[in-house]
């Protein structure tokens, strides 16, 4: 196991029991955001560079559809990777899926206690967007204003990768 460690570069507790790497390690590995079911995952570095990380320098990060409000392009157990915007002057005005963050009582102190969901967005102008399911059985719409301080939600990043097991 250590020779097999010492070759990929990997710390050998990630090997033996998936513990040992930073959030996204220079190795690609990616682990899910907060407490969940899904599996650390490793991407290539190729890949994220290709594909990823040429669209800006944002953070990454994984997570697992906790709900079914995205049935029909997403389903309850799902994994996502996001990129995550260094702040909302980084949101450009392209339709797409975003992760966006609820507000939650008491305020989270951590990423980890974040509570985050993947939305349609469609933006109206630079500035105004609609948040969307895309499951019929959550019919409710949500205005989004990125000069508005103290929403209800936030977009935190952009939906770049979706994965489940068929």
């Amino acid at each position: 196991m250590f020779a097999v460690a010492a070759i990929t570069r990997t710390p050998p507790a990630w090997l033996i029991v998936g513990e040992g790497f930073r959030d996204s390690a220079p190795g690609g590995y990616i682990r899910p955001l907060y407490k969940t079911k899904a599996p650390p995952l490793l991407f290539l570095n190729a890949w994220l560079e290709a594909n990823v990380l040429k669209q800006s320098a944002g953070s990454i990060h994984l997570i697992e559809i906790s709900d079914d409000s995205m049935k029909s392009t997403m389903e309850k157990g799902d994994l996502l990777l996001f990129q995550g915007f260094g702040d909302q002057n980084q949101l450009s005005p392209v339709n797409g899926i975003y992760a966006v963050s609820l507000r939650t009582e008491p305020e989270p102190e951590t990423l980890e206690d974040l509570v985050i969901v993947p939305r349609r967005v469609e933006w109206s102008s630079r500035e105004e967007a609609l948040l969307k399911c895309d499951n019929p059985a959550y019919p409710l719409v949500m205005k989004f204003n990125v000069r508005l301080p103290d929403q209800e939600f936030e977009i935190v990043g952009r939906v770049v990768w979706h994965g489940r097991l068929i």
